[in-house]
């Protein structure tokens, strides 16, 4: 019926009124597949988003102090399921004579809900389990593009051995094996990201029990309402 009536309308209209209908026509169908299609880019953006970075992040002017007790108390709000204490910041990595500045994500390999990260179930080769304070997960993309496998050893560095220098002393790389490759689809993520444990991003930025942020997962993505947490 739709069809029959665009060629009554053809029939019965000039050609340049025609013409005018039919680009406006073609118009509206583009309009619509082109807002389908940055609809469904939106979404997977913010899936993407909140698995590799949380629902919400909890930030302070300075590096967090005492984090468990920031923790703990997060976790006492209605709707939240997962408040994980996260370092993250530039490093230099260096495979043979092939260098790289990704960033890296901390994970607390001696909290048994860094298991429940979405991140972790991103691993697509070798297991999240195994890393430790001498292992390291890399992207796919930068695991590719620098030709790193499994077991492969790397070198990282941190701009906190600037300090080694200004004390005229030679700063040490810590080096590290590679323990699995993070695949979530990506490109900003898998390309650019490398993870290492809590505990040794402290050692490697000169902390004790800081943090930089706490990212905290809720149990739906729909937020529909603001979290009021006093800390």
């Amino acid at each position: 019926a739709g069809v029959f009536l665009v060629a009554m309308i053809f029939r019965s209209t000039p050609f340049f009124n025609a013409m005018s209908i039919l680009g406006i026509m073609l118009g509206v169908t583009v309009l619509i597949t082109v807002q389908s299609v940055m609809n469904g880019f939106a979404h997977e953006y913010e899936r993407v988003f909140v698995e590799t970075q949380g629902n919400l992040d909890v930030r302070a002017n300075e590096p967090i102090k005492n984090p468990q007790e920031v923790v703990n108390a997060i976790k006492q709000v209605p709707g939240v399921v997962l408040a994980e204490p996260v370092m993250d910041g530039v490093v230099m990595l260096r495979f043979g004579n092939l260098p790289a500045t990704p960033l890296a994500r901390s994970f607390d390999m001696n909290n048994p809900d860094a298991a429940r990260d979405p991140l972790a179930k991103t691993v697509i080769e070798g297991n999240f389990e195994d890393l430790d304070d001498n292992s390291i997960l890399v992207g796919a993309g930068l695991a590719d593009r620098l030709g790193l496998n499994l077991g492969d050893s790397v070198d990282i560095y941190t701009l906190s051995m600037l300090d080694d220098i200004k004390r005229d002393e030679v700063p040490m790389p810590k080096e590290l094996k590679v323990a699995g490759k993070i695949f979530t689809g990506w490109v900003g993520v898998d390309d650019n990201y490398v993870f290492l444990s809590l505990r040794l991003m402290r050692q490697l930025y000169r902390y004790t029990d800081e943090v930089h942020h706490i990212e905290v997962r809720l149990d739906n993505d729909d937020i529909s309402h603001m979290l009021d947490v006093q800390a």
